[in-house]
C-alpha cells in the first residue's frame, strides 16, 4: 500500500476522534456547570 492511501484514513481517523472528543467534552462541561450553578443557587 502507498503512503498516499495512507494518509486519508489517518486523516479521517483523527477528525472523528477529535468530533467524539469535542462532544464528550460539551457533555462534561455542560453537566458541571450545572451542578455550579445548581450549587450557587442552594448558596443564596
Amino acid at each position: 500500500m502507498r503512503k498516499e492511501r495512507l494518509i486519508v484514513p489517518v486523516v479521517v481517523a483523527l477528525a472523528v476522534a477529535w468530533l467524539v472528543a469535542q462532544y464528550l467534552a460539551s457533555l462534561l462541561f455542560e453537566r458541571e456547570l450545572a451542578r455550579a450553578l445548581d450549587d450557587l443557587e442552594a448558596r443564596g
